[in-house]
């Protein structure tokens, strides 16, 4: 089909059956869907981009928009080129912007060759021992187990029960029959603003909430209920199994920063060998 801006799409159609066709005919490889100007869209590139296990109606809408957005692009960027004044502008970004890419990706590849790419778990300790002053927490965290039940369930005592008591296998089974929510989280802290975007309006982010305790709330026609395991309140130092990652990511980033500092310092003396800073 020719169109007077001069580009040329197949019809619908065609470019399904040519999509369809692209995976058992390698000669379909090479046919032409769309050409705007001196861009040309290929059959296979329009096939790879359809995702797999798509109904046949669902994957020709998909080839369909993919050709569409293909051409709306290309006219956009004919349409920008012979209008946009600032060239010189954008060629300049351009070019820093592919400055930044190869810097990058030098970066990159020297710290992934020259840094230790893990943190132990002694440097973990030594810096958390040396920085607990540093390491407060924001909110109380807790460890534990919650469940959620209806209430208007007639085993909400034993589950209290069984929760006060640790009996883990009897509330699982008491929550299944009466179809409760269950999380259980006693190997990983959580924070209680998290506990609060499930339902746990009550909890206080700056709460203090003992240890082997169990709290209960009702709202909504439902029991929230919650035993705390462990907890650390506001303002307490973070313990060291819940700081530990974040002081992995921070040990692994002064690492590298100090690796990428003395990269620097290097490359601007070797300038100065050859002769290439001017004194």
């Amino acid at each position: 089909m020719l169109f007077c801006c001069k580009y040329r799409v197949r019809t619908f159609y065609m470019v399904a059956s040519v999509i369809l066709l692209c995976s058992c005919h390698s000669q379909a490889d090479k046919d032409v869907l769309a050409e705007v100007g001196d861009a040309v869209l290929y059959a296979n590139e329009v096939s790879f981009s359809v995702p797999k296990g798509l109904t046949p109606k669902d994957s020709l809408l998909a080839a369909k928009k993919y050709v569409h957005d293909w051409v709306v692009d290309q006219m956009m960027l004919q349409e920008a080129e012979s209008k946009v004044d600032s060239s010189d502008q954008i060629d300049e970004m351009v070019d820093e912007y592919r400055r930044s890419l190869y810097i990058y990706a030098y970066q990159k590849q020297m710290l992934e060759a020259n840094v230790q790419q893990t943190v132990s778990d002694e440097e973990v300790a030594d810096f958390y021992s040396k920085n607990k002053e540093s390491l407060l927490l924001s909110e109380t965290i807790l460890k534990g187990f919650y469940v959620v039940m209806p209430a208007q369930s007639h085993e909400l005592g034993d589950m209290r029960k069984a929760m006060s008591a640790k009996e883990m296998d009897k509330v699982e089974s008491i929550a299944v029959k009466n179809g409760a929510v269950t999380s259980y989280f006693t190997d990983g802290w959580k924070p209680v603003s998290e506990l609060r975007k499930n339902g746990f309006l009550s909890l206080n982010t700056n709460g203090n909430y003992p240890s082997d305790h169990l709290f209960t709330f009702s709202e909504d026609g439902k029991v929230y209920m919650l035993f705390v395991v462990e907890s650390a309140r506001a303002g307490a130092v973070q313990p060291l199994d819940y700081a530990s990652m974040q002081i992995r990511m921070m040990l692994m980033e002064q690492r590298k920063q100090a690796y990428l500092s003395r990269l620097r310092s290097s490359l601007y003396q070797k300038a100065i060998k050859q002769g290439q800073v001017s004194k």
